[in-house]
């Protein structure tokens, strides 16, 4: 799928300013929603965006984020559609790969070994030995998603930007 048309995508299925700020729920922060800089769709919202919904996505439970994005969104003056969008990295689906990883990873950091998969009946040990592990592994594999995703956006934007001027520029000339 090229750019212009998961850009038209984003446009035509995300929620407009007008409808969020009409929402009951929204009225306190109608104002900020109102913004048009967390609505644009350019380089640096984007970016923002997505930085700010993969971390979020590591970082916090399942059904918290795309509230939370949204709120950040709008201090961090990332797209929030876009920084919803991202949140999506655990979903249903992917948290049965997603929480297991995040936990591993915070036993690397911390030098622990939580084990994941008791062999006896003490499930309720294990669950209780899981929230530091997971609470740092999600920091951490968030921090680095987030930068990977922020950078790969700006490259990719750039890539694409620098492509159209060559194509415009070799149009002139066969046009001169």
């Amino acid at each position: 799928m090229s750019v212009k048309r998961m850009g038209r995508c984003l446009r035509r299925y995300a929620p407009s300013k007008e409808t969020l700020g009409g929402s009951r729920l929204l009225q306190p922060v109608a104002r900020y929603i109102g913004d048009p800089n967390v609505w644009h769709f350019n380089r640096r919202s984007i970016a923002r965006g997505v930085a700010l919904g993969l971390f979020l996505g590591f970082a916090i439970p399942m059904g918290f984020q795309i509230f939370l994005a949204a709120l950040i969104a709008v201090s961090a003056r990332a797209n929030i559609a876009v920084a919803a969008l991202f949140t999506s990295v655990s979903n249903p689906v992917t948290i049965v790969v997603l929480y297991p990883a995040t936990v591993m990873t915070g036993d690397w950091l911390l030098g622990r070994d939580t084990n994941l998969l008791p062999a006896n009946a003490d499930v309720l040990h294990a669950i209780k030995d899981m929230p530091i592990p997971w609470f740092i592994g999600g920091i951490f594999l968030g921090t680095i998603s987030a930068t990977v995703g922020f950078l790969t956006i700006h490259f990719l934007w750039r890539f694409w930007v620098s492509r159209r001027w060559r194509a415009r520029l070799a149009r002139r000339r066969e046009c001169a």
